[in-house]
């Protein structure tokens, strides 16, 4: 698994490229780091699936300066058992916040790292 160390660097150079919004997901096939996207699909009981306006994750307890308890987010993320596959960290220019606890929407998301494969 990544270290928060390791992380932090990956988001620092990410906000010198424009990308402020970050979150993490298990992704339900092998992806490369670099690699965009697609957008999530809201799923309610008994409705027809809608297009979200980007990629759902969890939020990470980064607060612009340092990373809070990113082991505690990883491990969130996990035990949510949203999707199996690798755990990575994802990020983009804009958010929305999702129906769920954590979750947030993030746009045009590209992978910044795998986490755990």
């Amino acid at each position: 698994m990544t270290n928060s160390t390791d992380v932090l660097e990956i988001i620092r150079s990410a906000e010198k490229q424009g990308i402020s919004y970050f979150g993490l997901r298990q992704h339900h096939e092998p992806v490369k780091v670099g690699c965009k996207l697609a957008v999530s699909y809201d799923q309610i009981d008994d409705q027809e699936d809608e297009e979200l306006n980007g990629t759902c994750a969890s939020q990470i307890s980064y607060d612009g300066f340092d990373l809070e308890d990113f082991d505690f987010d990883c491990e969130h993320v996990i035990d949510q058992g949203y999707q199996e596959g690798p755990l990575i960290l994802i990020g983009g220019k804009t958010q929305d916040f999702g129906n769920d606890d954590h979750e947030i929407i993030i746009s045009d998301a590209v992978v910044l790292a795998v986490i755990k494969s």
